[in-house]
């Protein structure tokens, strides 16, 4: 079973549990895709002048790279740009404007692996549904005070093994729902870590 090293504070490897490992050393790699109101998803998505119309796309795009744990990709938005249906994936994603001075917009849909949002505006009114392990609100993240961040879709019983994180390092006065207004709560096998820094 291939586990996922973490460190702690001092350098030290922290293992699940007792026992003989055999340590592998796998090569993070960081990918970016850019997204515009004006793009294509017949594009490659590898510069600006050839952007994708949808997260969605990129995300497919990066999934057949094969990409793991260890990776990250980094869309650069322009414009309002669309979601679409996410698959799922494995690595983290992050979503930030392209131009530091004009913010991107986007209405999240459902999130399907772990995000990070810097320097763009959400415009959900209502639900953003995380399916993934950790969503963070970074720096410059706009979010309508009606949104509602829910852990769990209403349709299926969901089981977190890992520890969940929302971190939120803006002002938010929405809500967060730790399940599905009491519909099919989700079972949470380790912490919820809810992290507001404003």
């Amino acid at each position: 079973q291939l586990v996922k090293a973490e460190l702690d504070e001092d350098g030290y490897i922290i293992v699940p549990e007792p026992g003989s490992y055999t340590l592998k050393a796998i090569k993070a790699t960081n990918t970016t895709y850019f997204v515009s109101a004006g793009g294509s998803d017949e594009n490659d998505g590898l510069t600006a002048d050839t952007a994708l119309a949808s997260v969605a796309k990129a995300v497919e795009k990066a999934n057949s790279k094969g990409l793991n744990a260890n990776d990250t990709v980094d869309i650069k938005a322009t414009g309002t740009i669309t979601w679409g249906t996410l698959p799922a994936y494995d690595y983290t994603l992050n979503i930030e404007s392209l131009d530091s001075t004009s913010k991107a917009s986007v209405a999240i849909g459902t999130v399907t692996g772990d995000l990070s949002f810097d320097n763009i505006n959400i415009t959900n009114t209502s639900y953003i549904t995380i399916l993934g392990n950790s969503i963070k609100l970074g720096e410059n993240v706009s979010l309508s005070s009606s949104a509602i961040i829910q852990l769990a879709d209403g349709t299926t019983s969901l089981t977190y093994p890992e520890p969940v994180n929302v971190i939120i390092n803006n002002a938010f006065s929405g809500t967060i729902h730790m399940g599905h207004n009491g519909q099919r709560s989700p079972t949470y096998a380790e912490d919820v870590n809810i992290i507001v820094n404003n």
